[in-house]
């Protein structure tokens, strides 16, 4: 994640364009535009942009020019595929240590249910 800070007037996203990257807007007012050149949206803070290309690559279909000075933070479609790669192998490595946690636990209740029923 990388945080950024544009002027006014700033393309920060443009038709055509491979998107590869979430928007947060932390301070100031984005424009976005359709194809058309129509102003199809005014982004304030805490708003988010670019969150579809973090899931599929695509080809960026409205352009985003900033309103005012504005301070951002970018996150990388690359970086949350690094992520999500890291999160797979702590979830694998989780999992088995649950599997193996249960099926000890399942033994002993097993045993525990024997020695009660041999016991009394």
């Amino acid at each position: 994640m990388t945080e950024a800070t544009y002027p006014a007037k700033q393309l920060i996203a443009n038709l055509g364009e491979g998107a590869r990257m979430m928007i947060v807007l932390l301070d100031g007012l984005l424009e976005v535009e359709n194809s058309k050149g129509e102003v199809i949206g005014l982004l304030q803070p805490e708003s988010r942009f670019g969150e579809n290309c973090l899931v599929q690559p695509s080809v960026q279909n409205r352009r985003v020019t900033t309103v005012t000075k504005v301070f951002l933070l970018l996150l990388l479609r690359e970086d949350v595929l690094k992520v999500a790669e890291c999160l797979s192998e702590v979830m694998s490595v989780l999992n088995s240590n649950f599997v193996r946690l249960s099926l000890t636990e399942s033994s002993d209740l097993f045993r525990d249910s024997n020695s009660e029923g041999e016991g009394g």
